[in-house]
């Protein structure tokens, strides 16, 4: 096999699903692929690197805008819909969010991030208000998947260490994200916005 960023990043990703963002380290991906870790740097400088290509490719999906039409004025539905595809993305993967979360400090992904709202903002929307309101809809749904995903990962150690029969309280995450996100839609539609 020939080493490839591609190969690295693919490698990356399937530990990333089968044992978490901590256990995701270059050595342990250099292993996988059967090289020294040094090779891997030829291709990747470094793991902040590697996190944010990871990044890139989870997002991908979510970048994808649907065709206009049969929308409210507004944007609401696309919004909200917008919101669901980021969501189902970031869930895709094990620790998702905090992979996407990790990667924003980079002002390329976060832009990337932020167009999968912006588009779909209404068109009375001041453009100094815009990346604005995208970033606040691109972090809201990053921390409830991230919450998400932690209480997820706490309940299955629990489940596994907990002998008791007791049971955490089971949350239903697809309600209380729905509510989240409409809440924003109608901040950001309000006649009174800011």
């Amino acid at each position: 096999m020939q080493l490839s960023k591609q190969a690295i990043i693919d490698s990356a990703m399937t530990i990333l699903d089968t044992f978490g963002l901590a256990d995701m380290t270059m050595r342990r991906v250099a292993k996988h692929l059967g090289v020294a870790p040094g090779a891997l740097y030829w291709h990747v400088p470094s793991k902040q690197a590697l996190i944010a290509e990871i990044a890139q490719k989870i997002l991908e999906p979510a970048c994808v805008q649907e065709p206009e039409g049969g929308v409210d004025k507004r944007g609401a539905i696309h919004l909200l819909t917008a919101a669901d595809r980021l969501r189902a993305c970031l869930n895709a993967h094990r620790d998702g969010a905090e992979i996407v979360s990790a990667a924003l400090a980079q002002p390329e992904l976060a832009a990337q991030a932020g167009a999968i709202f912006s588009a779909h903002l209404p068109a009375d929307v001041a453009a100094e208000q815009r990346a604005d309101m995208a970033a606040v809809f691109v972090h809201y749904v990053i921390g409830a998947v991230l919450a998400e995903q932690s209480t997820r990962a706490l309940t299955e150690l629990a489940s596994s260490v907990d002998e008791s029969g007791a049971h955490l309280q089971e949350v239903d995450y697809s309600a209380r994200f729905e509510l989240g996100a409409q809440l924003l839609v109608k901040g950001i539609n309000s006649e009174n916005r800011l």
